[in-house]
């Protein structure tokens, strides 16, 4: 059976034991959560805090899971990247170049993305034993099911039709006026190769889009907790 490796947040405690069997959405750790946080977002990426909307990856209310992908500094050669230390709803603060996340519910989970039974758990992760084959990502938001559909690179605004309503698409280089379409026909979510604006559509960055030309026309859950990002081919 594929393994799958869940990352447990620092602060969350443990619910499951080795051998436990599972079923998509058991609680594998959770934690109460109490303590707002700030990031000044302008000072961590020496930007102006006039820019800060140029380079958020949510918006005002946004709901993120601790873990998550916030924002983002695209270089030549490399990026700089920040990521929600706590679960929360998003609030900004143009004027200083600020986001304060605060706590929505008492609880913060992770979930099991599937069935499956516990082979290794401590403190750090767990490692299951899925029924399903499992692609890792690097980065991703949300949750999402739904078959996986292909469109090729450079894709056009024209491209995207009604074909592709409920689907989850692969695809790369998605400009932002492709994804607003994507969204209102009703698209689930993508996977693409870089990373796009998580308040859009659930998503999952994978490294090489080549990696799901196999599975196109199969149906697929887009799994992201905390740290975790991964696609699972059901």
């Amino acid at each position: 059976m594929p393994q799958l490796t869940i990352s447990i947040l620092p602060e969350h405690i443990l619910k499951v034991k080795l051998g436990d069997k599972l079923e998509a959405g058991d609680i594998i750790a959770e934690a109460q959560i109490s303590k707002s946080a700030k990031l000044n977002i302008s000072e961590l990426l020496h930007i102006k805090p006039d820019k800060l909307a140029n380079h958020l990856l949510v918006k005002e209310g946004n709901a993120v899971r601790a873990g998550q992908l916030i924002a983002q500094k695209k270089g030549v050669f490399s990026s700089t990247t920040i990521k929600s230390p706590v679960s929360g709803a998003i609030s900004l603060s143009s004027e200083l170049g600020s986001i304060l996340i605060q706590p929505q519910d008492k609880l913060s989970s992770t979930i099991c993305p599937c069935t499956a039974i516990v082979e290794e758990a401590d403190s750090s992760s767990v490692i299951i034993n899925s029924d399903k084959l499992v692609i890792a990502g690097s980065l991703g938001a949300g949750s999402a099911l739904g078959e996986l559909r292909e469109l090729g690179p450079d894709v056009d605004f024209y491209d995207v039709d009604d074909k592709f309503r409920g689907k989850i698409v692969v695809t790369t280089n998605l400009k932002s006026a492709v994804l607003a379409k994507m969204k209102a026909l009703g698209v689930q979510g993508v996977i693409v190769d870089t990373s796009i604006n998580s308040s859009a559509l659930p998503f999952v960055v994978v490294n090489k889009i080549s990696d799901l030309t196999d599975y196109i026309g199969q149906q697929a859950k887009l799994y992201n907790e905390g740290n975790n990002n991964y696609i699972l081919i059901t």
